[in-house]
């Protein structure tokens, strides 16, 4: 090309097409460039349309072309009248001009196309294109023969046709290679590969003989896309030739008189005539674009004369753009403002009962015309919603016309006689609600002063006053973690202040943090950008924050802004113009998702987040559709699949609006529980962070929920293996939370709906694992943490059923439940578990459904499950979840021997459980399964036994047969290595222990060398290191007779060793992060403990040297070292530092709740140390080992000795082993004593009272187990 064109200007008069014909008039240049673009546009049309015709509509050449008719007929005909028109008016300019228009409007219209559409639309879209064709061609070469003087007009004319010949070449060619990338692009992702190569190749007419009927649907859904990408070419090209005609001179065709005068007007005025042509024109085809209502008048019609910002919002390439993104699911009828509300979908739902039913009820949403699932929603009425668009109006001549009166009779109805609206499930729903009508109650007192209307407002605005006010001081702020609420609840309140009316209550304070916070992360530039953010959700909590005029171009006749009424409502109000699109986006919301009393939806269209929800989740419970059920689902699958396609791989809760984690996860589950491949890949970078998958940009917090859909739909696709990474990373983040009972969730409020997204995602995992598919993830360490998350979930679900076979009373949270059960059907667990346990609980779960499955959904905590900024409940998941349900298939799935072992009990485990069914403790709480306890308890042996060197080395020639928990080892290590040492040894152990605790600065009793203790011991026993703790190369002496005896350890490996006990529990973050008060109270426990153990071992060779001459009490002994000696006193105040949040260790409030909670542990511990002498007074005995049962006390109430003939009576008697259980009981009736008293405080926490009361019964379930039976191997057996 640049050859060519040096090639012209070297030969100048000679050249083809010599550069004067360009210099004599710009109008050559401007219509040959007009004409390039616009026919090269048209030549698509031409090419595609009748390829569109036989590959999508099946028509054959001969009837594509019968088909093509209107283009042709509207060509000629305008091409006719055109001419008589230029020849009597002289002026071919305005008809250019409009030809450009008319082009490219037909051409964006034509890439609305999709295999569904009626035949009127692509004709009257070939009609537009036609007539701005014909006068495209006609009038440029008018325009250049009136523009050239005579002897250029041959060049001029060729030249003209060079260039349209030209842009036919470049066009296709462009055409051609887009409608291949295309073309494959959307094949991969339907059929497979081989297949798509011989669609492609046998071109349009032979697809359909090709074609199996099972894929026919998606191949021409993926055709018809290929081709309306190309069409696009059609719309944007012809815009570049509007602008250049509109540069043109304006130069008549009449007689040179005329035109000589023609010229002279031209020069002043031909300008301002271009462009009032293009504003006329632009404003015709407005009017014909713009929403209607049902009978046919414009919505607003005094809209367009509001202000000048009417004409820019609703132009031409505004409602292309608006309307584009949801071509895949609705009819491009850009004047239709309102669905005909005759058929309302949600009626026909309410008459499914059956899988199949909602299957057919899914599918029928995406054929045919298919605007019913482009404006599903199924969400019921907000007070909330429902009370901002009562506030919008508009005027009209000297009076205001409200648009939603029905709203505002709505919202007062339902006002308590608290003065409150009602708070169905959280504190915030009442205050968003009570709020939100207050502050229409009072708009409209504003709106109407003097009248009766004002008068009868008045004692409803006292009487809502009152009650926000009571709910604000009732609120507990810290609580709250609902969506947006830290904004949107201060800009009411702030919005309320405008009428003189404010609040103070305790958490003002707290919010005004969070409030903050909130707004230093708002930056309004966002909202003005083409970008979408959630923060348009709620628009009304911005309301003196941003210029609304400037977050137009966010508002959709479809979709509102970002599909919330509220903000619609809100942005309708606030911004200086008037915009139709929000206005027909509320009458639809009202129309159709609204409950025909005024009461309108938080959020409307949800068809993707309903449909993906409804559908995935049948499909999940149910197994693979059959073929009929597939047949049904497939336009549904292609619609989910085209969305995926023309939105980057995310989708949002509705086509257009912002994507989010959750939604793209269900919408990829569904395509691919299909039988179609999907790609992870663009979820995953979209969504991925640090450590986790966040729901969409500027999220607060991460949601529970989310990260296990995603987690589902990572491990449910068939591309799982390339997202290992993303996989472990998500099982840690799950299990993380899990340890931390950190599983509640901001969108939906009961915790089994946290459970059984969970239960879910990991048995799907468990299945994939165990295949051999996704073993990069981990080892049996993920699995058993795993496993264990699904043991705790499941008995967490069993425990909470109610005798009606409910969870919660609600019909919702029951299907849950019985889902999470069915999940974990399909796990290895034993038969007996199966049948006796959670066959049961699904047939009981599954009756109390059947009961109440057609119940009316009331506004209440049972059936308001899901959260949104109020709380709602959703019709088509209320429906679908029970039916799920039902249905579940409870099979367990093939699994090795490998995952077995983690949910299967060993028959020593077996032989355990009639023992723990005898205990007290669980008489009194009954388990409601045994079998599944001892499974965690299993599973939590393993995950020990994996710690057990973490601070305790192993000990030579000891059988790996202990339990691995802290504390017992350090009892294992006291009873068989430190026992060994001398006497004078251990004393010195105690003072080098309190220095390590940190009570004492120095140890003046232990000289130091380079290995912490000296070359000498005290008492000049050898001090040197050894090797091992049971292997010590040093000799003891026997302190009566200094001869050699056996081996003792060394000194210093002993001290190493309790060292890192010691650290590993005062070094611990929980506790560093307390009080240094409550430091060095563990530190003393610490202490006592050790301490303890020493001294026990000096009473036990005291005892044995004295023949069981005792000179102590035994109130004193078991009150002191035998108390400390368990360890309760140092585990419980360990626990408590756990469990704290912040560094605020409970019970620390107060010197009432600290002095209850410690009381409460000493006579836990000593109820502990008397129940183990209980059930080890014979072994005590025989190894020479203190125990209560030797104290003076209980010695003289033996049997005479006459007595002791009967072997029931001898020692120790009956009478002494019930004396000691009778002084346990006063124990535990003191320490249930103490927890009452400490539950009444006002200070206590009941969830951290709860959580003391597990530390409480697990340590008294240990001294119940030695009454029955002693589980302590013998000394002797312990040391060998």
């Amino acid at each position: 090309m640049p050859i060519f064109v040096g090639w012209q200007l070297y030969m100048q008069e000679a050249a083809l097409i010599p550069p004067r014909l360009f210099v004599s008039s710009r109008n050559i240049a401007l219509i040959c460039t007009s004409a390039f673009f616009a026919n090269g546009a048209f030549q698509c049309i031409i090419y595609w349309l009748p390829i569109w015709f036989q590959a999508v509509l099946g028509a054959s050449p001969t009837s594509s072309g019968v088909r093509y008719l209107p283009t042709v007929i509207s060509d000629v005909l305008t091409s006719l009248i055109a001419a008589d028109l230029v020849n009597r008016l002289g002026w071919w300019n305005p008809f250019l001009i409009f030809g450009t228009a008319m082009v490219s409007l037909g051409g964006g219209l034509l890439s609305t196309l999709y295999p569904s559409i009626s035949d009127g639309h692509w004709i009257g879209f070939q009609i537009l294109g036609g007539v701005g064709y014909s006068l495209i061609v006609t009038m440029a070469h008018v325009g250049v023969q009136t523009s050239l003087p005579p002897d250029l007009v041959p060049f001029g004319a060729t030249t003209l046709l060079f260039v349209i010949s030209a842009s036919c070449a470049i066009f296709l060619a462009v055409g051609e290679a887009v409608f291949h990338a295309r073309l494959e692009q959307n094949l991969a992702h339907v059929i497979s590969s081989s297949l798509a190569k011989h669609v492609i190749a046998a071109g349009a007419s032979g697809v359909r003989s090709i074609v199996p009927a099972d894929d026919l649907p998606v191949v021409i859904s993926a055709y018809s896309s290929a081709v309306t990408q190309v069409l696009y070419l059609t719309a944007a090209a012809p815009v570049l030739s509007f602008v250049c005609v509109c540069c043109t001179r304006w130069i008549s065709t009449k007689s040179p008189e005329a035109e000589e005068k023609s010229s002279a007007e031209e020069v002043n005025t031909g300008p301002y005539r271009s462009v009032w042509y293009a504003s006329v024109i632009s404003f015709l085809i407005l009017r014909a674009l713009a929403p209607r209502d049902d009978d046919g008048y414009p919505l607003s019609q005094a809209g367009f004369t509001r202000t000048q910002q009417t004409v820019r919002r609703n132009s031409v390439a505004k409602c292309i753009r608006d309307q584009h993104p949801l071509w895949l699911f609705a009819l491009p009828q850009l004047h239709q403002a309102n669905m005909d509300t005759r058929t309302n979908p949600i009626l026909a739902l309410e008459k499914c009962a059956s899988p199949e039913g909602i299957i057919q009820y899914l599918g029928q949403l995406a054929q045919g015309d298919a605007p019913g699932l482009a404006r599903f929603g199924s969400f019921t009425p907000s007070i909330y919603d429902s009370a901002w668009l009562s506030m919008v109006y508009k005027p009209n001549g000297d009076h205001l016309e409200w648009l939603f009166p029905q709203c505002f009779h709505y919202v007062p109805s339902l006002q308590g006689e608290n003065g409150a609206w009602p708070a169905y499930v959280t504190c915030v729903d009442g205050i968003l609600s009570t709020a939100a009508a207050l502050l229409a109650l009072l708009d409209r007192r504003e709106h109407v002063p003097g009248t009766k209307e004002a008068e009868d407002l008045s004692p409803r605005i006292k009487q809502a006053t009152a009650g926000l006010g009571s709910l604000l001081m009732a609120w507990d702020v810290t609580t709250s973690d609902q969506v947006g609420f830290e904004a949107i609840i201060p800009s009411l309140l702030q919005q309320i202040l405008r009428f003189k009316i404010r609040f103070e209550f305790p958490g003002q304070v707290h919010l005004g943090r969070l409030s903050l916070l909130k707004r230093q992360r708002l930056c309004p530039e966002i909202l003005y950008s083409r970008k979408q953010t959630t923060l348009l959700h709620s628009l009304e909590a911005l309301v003196g924050d941003v210029d609304f005029d400037r977050v137009s171009h966010h508002c959709t006749v479809e979709s509102g802004i970002l599909g919330s009424p509220a903000s619609t409502a809100a942005y309708l109000i606030h911004s200086s113009g008037w915009d139709v699109r929000g206005e027909a986006y509320l009458h639809r919301v009202v129309n159709t998702a609204g409950d025909r009393q005024g009461g309108v939806p938080s959020g409307y269209p949800t068809c993707i987040f309903e449909v993906s929800w409804a559908l995935s989740t049948l499909l999940m419970s149910l197994g693979l559709p059959s073929a009929d059920a597939l047949a049904h689902l497939r336009p549904l699958g292609g619609c989910f699949e085209s969305l995926l396609s023309h939105q980057n791989g995310l989708v949002g809760f509705a086509p257009g609006i912002l994507p989010d984690a959750d939604d793209t996860a269900r919408v990829l589950m569904t395509v691919e529980f299909l039988g179609t491949e999907t790609d992870s890949g663009a979820m995953v970078q979209g969504f991925r962070s640090a450590t986790c998958f966040k729901t969409y940009d500027f999220e607060r917090n991460p949601s529970f929920s989310a990260n296990c859909n995603v987690l589902l739909a990572l491990v449910s696709s068939s591309t799982a293996q390339h997202h290992v990474l993303e996989i472990r990373a998500t099982v840690d983040y799950l299990l993380g939370l899990w340890r931390t009972d950190n599983v509640s969730d901001k969108w939906n409020i009961s915790s089994h709906y946290s459970f059984m997204v969970l239960s879910a995602a990991f048995v799907r995992f468990l299945q994939r694992y165990d295949c051999g598919e996704l073993r990069e993830v981990g080892g049996p360490v993920v699995v058993r943490d795993v496993a264990l998350c699904l043991c705790q979930i499941l008995s967490r679900t069993l425990v909470q059923q109610l005798d009606d076979g409910s969870w919660e009373r609600s019909l919702e949270v029951t299907s849950y439940c019985v889902l999470t059960i069915s999940q974990m059907m399909h796990l290895p667990f034993d038969q007996t578990l199966r049948e006796e346990e959670l066959h049961s609980a699904i047939a009981r779960g599954r009756r109390f459904i059947r009961d109440h499955q057609q119940d009316v959904v009331q506004p209440r905590r049972q059936d308001y499950v899901w959260i949104e900024k109020v709380s709602y409940s959703s019709g088509l998941l209320r429906k679908v979840y029970p039916i799920a349900a039902l249905n579940a298939c409870c099979e367990p799935f093939p699994c090795t021997r490998e995952l077995s072992r983690f949910f299967h009990l060993s028959s020593a485990v077996t032989q355990l459980k009639p023992l723990l069914r005898t205990l007290p403790l669980f008489q009194e709480f009954p388990l409601v399964s045994c079998e599944l306890a001892l499974v965690e308890a299993t599973l939590w042996t393993m995950r020990l036994h994996e710690s057990r060197q973490a601070v305790f080395p192993p000990v030579q020639g000891r059988l790996d047969d202990i339990l691995s928990l802290l504390v017992y080892q350090t009892d294992e290590l006291m009873e068989s290595v430190v026992v060994r040492l001398p006497s004078a040894m251990l004393e010195s152990l105690g003072q080098q222990l309190k220095f390590e605790c940190g009570l004492q600065a120095d140890v003046g009793a232990v000289p130091h060398g380079a290995n912490g203790v000296g070359s000498t011991g005290p008492g000049g026993l050898p001090g040197s290191p050894a090797d091992s703790m049971s292997d010590g190369d040093s000799m003891s002496c026997s302190e009566e007779d200094q001869t050699p005896a056996q081996p003792f350890p060394s000194f210093n490996n002993i001290i190493g060793t309790l060292r890192k006990f010691i650290a590993h529990v005062l070094q611990h973050p929980k506790v560093l992060a307390s009080s240094e008060f409550t430091q060095l109270e563990l530190a003393g426990e610490v202490y006592n403990f050790l301490s303890a153990q020493l001294q026990h071992i000096t009473d036990n060779r005291q005892f044995q040297q004295t023949h069981g001459v005792i000179n102590a009490t035994y109130h004193q002994w078991v009150q002191s070292t035998a108390a400390d000696d368990t360890s309760c006193p140092m585990a419980a105040l360990f626990f408590l530092c756990l469990t704290s949040k912040d560094g605020r260790v409970s019970f620390g409030a107060n010197p009432q709740s600290r002095y209850l909670s410690r009381s409460i542990i000493r006579h836990l511990a000593v109820m502990c140390r008397q129940y183990n002498d209980y059930g080890s007074v014979m072994r005590d005995t025989n190894e020479g080992n203190l125990n209560s049962l030797h104290f003076p006390e209980f010695k003289s109430h033996t049997t005479d000795p006459g007595d002791a003939a009967d072997p029931a009576l001898a020692y120790p008697a009956r009478a002494m082993k019930d004396h000691l259980l009778a002084i346990a009981e006063f124990e535990r009736s003191c320490l249930q004593l103490g927890l009452g008293q400490l539950g009444r405080l006002e200070s206590t926490s009941q969830r951290a009272l709860a959580a003391f009361r597990v530390f409480v019964n697990v340590t008294d379930l240990y001294g119940q187990v030695y009454v029955q039976k002693d589980l302590t191997n013998p000394v002797l057996e312990r040391s060998q």
